[in-house]
């Protein structure tokens, strides 16, 4: 929680299983070089739910990701906000865990 990240990028792949979503975007970094996140998500049916379904993040999408980052500096995050192109944003996060927004 000591590190948030605030991400946009273009989605890379989407893996739709339990107990956990993964999403993957390719990120610039500020030198310029294209980075893989890995953006860990809640369960599947908390998004869908939430009406994120897999075909709202197809590849190519560009996207905004709010959360934090790893432990272990990884380009690895867990997501708290997903935000689609037309503006819609998405919880990402287990409503239970009590994290608070990153900024």
């Amino acid at each position: 929680a000591s590190q948030p990240v605030r991400l946009e990028g273009t989605v890379s792949r989407v893996e739709w299983t339990n107990p956990h979503a993964w999403f993957y975007v390719r990120v610039a970094d500020p030198a310029g070089h294209v980075v893989l996140w890995a953006i860990e998500a809640t369960a599947p049916n908390a998004l869908a739910r939430r009406s994120l379904r897999l075909e709202n993040v197809p590849p190519g999408v560009r996207v905004i990701v709010s959360g934090y980052r790893a432990k272990n500096g990884t380009p690895t995050a867990r997501g708290v906000h997903l935000t689609l192109p037309d503006g819609r944003t998405v919880s990402l996060g287990s409503p239970e865990t009590g994290a608070r927004d990153p900024k």
